[in-house]
């Protein structure tokens, strides 16, 4: 067994196996071994793939492999690493989700480093119609559909070019060239012209028929909607389905038929529009299916590389009464890839026809001129037509009539098994369709234009649809209803096709001048970075009130700079109470960035500024890499605040704290002043008295934000709380007003030594413990909400509130027992576990 033999036979001659690893992964719920493969593109080398296979049967590959998952190298790839390999997925998309295990960390570094490398010179978000990698849609069916649509990728980081500057070490290797592709893709409009296409794509299912009408209508793009008929197009498609009868008797179609409905179609095309000549460029039949190609004379020159490939799906693929014909050209330098099909009819086989469009996907495949395979995914413009078959789930044949006939389209269309599938299960997921206002294409009686016939059990419905992938634009999109020897009526679209043609002469001058760029720069790559400010005062900032100022960083030198926030807080300069963004990041020549400095003072934060009044003054240090470092100084204007202060300070100040010159510590040591109660804690006291205390949810609901900042700055600048604040909002701050106190109500070890008392003699003599012990400031305040709170339990009957319950929420605010030991403040000698501290207190509340 050769694995790189094996997996290379899977690629195509024009793809290169950089790397290959047997790593194991989870497959359908249980380990298994695969062939984890990186692969690139002959012609762009830094087009690099990651591609997944299994082998069909363990330890052995007679039985093939199978292709699991191909996702592009770019910077939408997410690589996470763990111990024993490492996770990659799309975004965050979970359903791209790989878990590999592997030793080999090797792997892992040249996967993150190609990511970073080629995600520099990335323009766009990757998706299907990306300028990059479009040979890996060779490999449509195993790439997810997070990775073919654009609606998926909302990533703000990946629709901004990180650079458009060659980074210096990269001068000269295969990465060099994405920025060369990329300048090309830039300047495309210098050696672009764009040629507006105009084509009419038309399907139509014949029912068996033989040309018997006049198709000037259809031809045209006329109806009762499309009064004028389309004129002069460029390019006209006829997919035709059931040209023939099919029957067991008949599998291989009908020559004489086919004959007839082409000379029929020619003279019509040539009829319908006079003063131009139309020729037969391209055509392929199937059984019942047939497409031809039709251009104006004047531009035959232009179709090239007309290829075909027919996919059966008759009698398990080996009958084309059901199938598809698949036919692609150049049109200019753009390529198109059309789809004529006729998949499994009756409305229960939806899953069928899933599986079909599937089957065409992976099996359409042509052979260019340069012997190179090309998928029907691997085309700038593909249309998707023919009588897909897809009905009108859950609706009686009534009620679909009757919304027919009062035009309710829209509501119908809900039911569209087609529209079902492309939302829930990802079929043609990143084809449109135009917008459907016109009556179901499917079951009429023949000879009528607009009579159903329901009399064999099959509901009216869309099964003739014209979808499409690529940037054309549809103009029209209808039925010939006036077209009646079928019981399906043909189906139009007029599109026009922005076909790209390139001059080469201004193409390779263009070139010319992009490399010699590409020569300028490297003689210059020293970063330069200039910053708007180095000194930086932030006033107006609140306790627990995010506060953002914005630097500018302008690169203003000629190369890509690097740059990242260097943190030195064993040096203490860096402070918590500031979050830099982004942390790194990276600037092309004469870039100008954001740096958000986001000020936020927590609990912990209001705790340290009571302590240290120059807390509020950081420096911090902005790296630049190959360059010099900046040290940006910050200083911070903080309004005062109750929260984070301690019981002993808060009773000194009568007036509102915001309002304080100088720090509250400060303060509070000067204060004559001397409250029992802290007139903040008051407030709120009074206030939850103020409504009662019957109210359910009270400490239990959340509250709201808004409000609760509004409590937090009334309690700080002594304003009236606003007429909407309620108790849910009130209740959670004053938690947060005993939990930030700078020093619990109850220290930790009195607490577990009352426990212990409590554990061994009586509450009483615990009670006396911590009465004795405590200093008396924080017992009248601990006394004080004790009092408060067993008002709620006499309550209970209507609150649901218990003592238990109170005591397990306020035990922790007013002790901070877990918060000082997971902070390595205190060290119990015994351990006392929280059921007992909350009982401790419970007991308060009980007696």
């Amino acid at each position: 067994m050769n694995p790189v033999k094996t997996v290379q036979n899977k690629l195509r001659n024009s793809e290169n196996l950089l790397k290959l690893e047997i790593v194991t992964t989870q497959y359908k719920g249980n380990p298994k071994e695969c062939f984890f493969a990186l692969v690139s593109n002959k012609s762009c080398p830094y087009e690099q793939a990651i591609f997944l296979f299994r082998p069909r049967k363990i330890f052995s590959l007679s039985g093939g492999l199978e292709l699991l998952i191909v996702l592009p190298l770019t910077k939408e790839i997410q690589i996470i690493q763990k111990s024993d390999g490492f996770l990659f997925r799309w975004l965050t998309y979970d359903t791209t989700l790989w878990n590999i295990t592997t030793n080999n960390k090797k792997l892992i570094n040249t996967l993150i480093k190609h990511i970073e490398e080629v995600s520099r010179y990335q323009r766009e978000p990757f998706h299907a119609l990306s300028n990059s990698h479009k040979w890996m849609w060779y490999y449509e069916s195993a790439i997810p559909i997070q990775v073919r649509s654009i609606e998926y990728n909302t990533e703000n980081n990946s629709t901004q070019k990180i650079s458009n500057v060659l980074l210096p070490e990269h001068y000269g290797k295969d990465m060099m060239n994405a920025y060369i592709k990329d300048q090309l893709k830039i300047r495309e409009t210098e050696y672009t012209e764009i040629r507006d296409i105009k084509m009419i794509i038309g399907t139509w299912n014949t029912a068996g028929k033989g040309p018997s009408e006049d198709l000037f209508l259809w031809f045209c793009c006329q109806n009762d909607v499309y009064l004028e008929p389309e004129q002069s197009p460029d390019m006209i498609v006829i997919c035709l389905q059931e040209m023939c009868e099919l029957s067991p008797k008949n599998i291989v179609g009908d020559d004489v038929r086919m004959r007839n409905w082409m000379s029929h179609i020619c003279n019509q095309i040539n009829d319908s529009f006079p003063g131009n000549q139309y020729t037969i460029v391209g055509d392929e039949h199937l059984m019942g299916l047939l497409t031809m190609i039709f251009v104006k004379f004047s531009m035959r020159d232009y179709i090239n590389e007309i290829k075909t490939s027919c996919v059966k799906l008759g009698f398990k693929g080996y009958v084309g009464n059901k199938g598809a014909i698949c036919m692609r050209f150049d049109l200019f330098e753009s390529s198109v890839c059309i789809i004529n099909c006729h998949l499994a009819a009756h409305k229960n086989q939806a899953k069928l026809r899933n599986e079909q469009i599937k089957t065409i996907s992976k099996e359409g495949k042509f052979v260019l001129s340069s012997k190179e395979f090309r998928n029907v995914y691997e085309h700038d413009f593909i249309f998707w037509a023919g009588d897909l078959n897809y009905r009108l789930n859950n609706l009686s044949t009534d009620s679909i009539i009757n919304k027919i006939n009062a035009k309710h389209f829209s509501e119908l269309l809900e039911y569209d098994q087609l529209n079902i599938e492309k939302r829930e299960n990802d079929i043609l997921a990143e084809f449109h369709e135009g917008k459907i206002d016109f009556m179901p294409s499917f079951k009429y009686r023949i000879g009528t234009t607009n009579q159903f016939n329901t009399s064999n059990k099959r509901d009216p419905a869309w099964c003739d649809r014209i979808l499409w992938r690529g940037e054309a634009f549809l103009m029209r999109y209808g039925i010939c209803n006036y077209i009646i020897q079928s019981d399906h009526k043909p189906v139009f679209s007029s599109f026009m096709v922005p076909a790209k043609h390139t001059d080469p002469l201004l193409f390779e001058q263009v070139k010319s001048e992009v490399y010699k760029t590409v020569d300028d720069m490297h003689h210059e790559s020293m970063p330069k970075l200039k910053i708007s400010e180095n000194f930086v005062e932030i006033t107006g900032v609140r306790y627990k009130t995010l506060l953002t100022k914005v630097l500018t960083l302008e690169n203003v030198g000629a190369n890509i700079l690097k740059f990242e926030v260097k943190h030195n807080r064993d040096l203490g300069l860096h402070k918590s109470w500031l979050a830099v963004e982004p942390e790194e990041g990276t600037l092309i020549s004469r870039q100008i960035k954001e740096l958000k400095l986001n000020v936020y003072f927590g609990k912990n934060q209001a705790r340290k500024l009571n302590k240290n009044p120059e807390y509020t003054n950081c420096i911090f240090v902005l790296g630049v890499k190959g360059g010099s470092d900046f040290f940006i100084e910050i200083q911070c204007k903080i309004n005062g605040s109750c929260f984070g202060a301690s019981i002993q300070n808060l009773i000194k100040i009568p007036q509102p704290i915001a309002s304080l010159s100088e720090k509250l510590s400060t303060f509070a040591d000067k204060s004559t002043a001397a409250m029992e109660i802290p007139k903040e804690l008051a407030r709120m006291v009074d206030f939850l008295k103020s409504k009662g205390y019957r109210e359910k949810g009270i400490f239990q609901e959340a509250g709201d934000t808004e409000i609760k900042k509004d409590i937090r700055w009334a309690l700080d600048t002594g304003d009236p709380f606003r007429e909407d604040a309620d108790i849910f909002s009130m209740s959670n701050i004053l938690l947060e007003f005993l939990d930030c106190l700078e020093q619990p109500l109850l220290l930790p070890d009195l607490v577990s030594e009352a426990c212990q008392i409590f554990q061994t003699n009586s509450f009483p003599a615990a009670r006396n413990y911590l009465v004795n012990n405590l200093d008396q400031i924080s017992m009248k305040n601990f006394l004080y909400i004790i009092d408060f709170l067993k008002n709620y339990i006499d309550n209970s009957l209507y609150n649901g509130l218990t003592a238990v319950f109170l005591a397990k929420l306020f035990t922790e605010p007013i002790t901070h027992f877990m918060e000082m030991e997971n902070a390595g403040e205190y060290n119990p000698s015994v351990k006392i576990l929280p059921t007992q501290r909350n009982q401790l207190l419970s007991m308060f509340l009980y007696s």
